[in-house]
């Protein structure tokens, strides 16, 4: 609705804005955000479209533990899935302590990102990816929208939030989350469908990875387990230099990595040269 006699804010005054709060990431308060945003202004809606078919992967940290690889493939089925509510006790980026959501991504490098790699306690662990399948379409909501060429002030704040959603918590801190919780409340669930929105990744630019983050109920009904492999280097997976020790098809059967490379392939999006 419109406020009477309110005036839109100029390019100037939204950038002048975005780059405060940009600077101000780590200490910055919601309530302090939300007094900077103008009283009113238009919130931009990208979508995206996942077909049946789609893979889209999910990456956690498994430890060093030689008796957690031999365990990977007699673990419960419900460990591919969403965490417990009640063992969440952090912000993450669109979950409150004590909130379940369902993370992913649809390239295995960049789900590897998510789980920060960069923290030096993570960077021995061996790590499992996980694949899943979409068995019904679906369309998401994208929040952060990214524009180019800026022409009014409701852009500018689009890529604002796009921005902010790409800054990892190890170098701003968990108050990144708590922002990027607040500036979810903007954005709503498509009416028909699952309650899922689309995101900006970590630290990238390219606007072909993209991160989803469903609601756990959804994300079962949406999505059906493809297989896991597991990964013992995670720090050279990185920079693409992946090893596959294990790996286990959906119906949680070991098979062997070298005589099911384009399984692999096709299933987690790695190439092997």
């Amino acid at each position: 609705f419109d406020i009477p006699g309110y005036k839109e804010e100029t390019i100037e005054e939204a950038l002048r804005k975005a780059n405060y709060v940009l600077k101000n990431v780590s200490n910055l308060s919601s309530t302090e955000f939300n007094d900077l945003l103008p009283k009113q202004f238009r919130m931009i809606f990208g979508t995206g479209r996942w077909e049946v078919g789609s893979i889209l992967l999910r990456s956690r940290l498994i430890g060093v533990s030689i008796a957690n690889l031999k365990d990977a493939g007699h673990w419960k089925e419900s460990e591919f899935w969403e965490a417990p509510a009640k063992l969440v006790k952090t912000y993450g980026r669109l979950n409150e302590p004590g909130e379940s959501v369902f993370y992913l991504s649809n390239n295995p490098l960049q789900t590897f990102k998510e789980i920060r790699y960069q923290v030096d306690d993570n960077k021995n662990q061996a790590v499992i990816l996980n694949s899943y399948k979409v068995k019904k379409g679906f369309t998401a909501n994208i929040i952060g929208k990214k524009f180019n060429n800026v022409t009014d002030a409701s852009q500018v704040y689009s890529n604002m939030i796009n921005t902010l959603f790409s800054y990892p918590s190890e170098i701003y801190g968990e108050n990144v989350y708590k922002l990027s919780n607040f500036l979810s409340n903007f954005y709503r669930f498509l009416p028909e469908g699952p309650r899922v929105f689309a995101y900006p990744p970590v630290g990238e630019t390219d606007e072909r990875l993209i991160n989803l983050a469903f609601e756990p109920e959804d994300a079962h009904e949406y999505l059906e387990y493809n297989g896991s492999v597991i990964i013992p280097d995670y720090n050279n997976s990185v920079d693409s230099n992946i090893t596959v020790s294990v790996a286990s098809d959906k119906y949680f059967n070991f098979i062997n990595p070298s005589d099911n490379l384009p399984w692999i392939r096709d299933n987690f999006y790695i190439d092997f040269t």
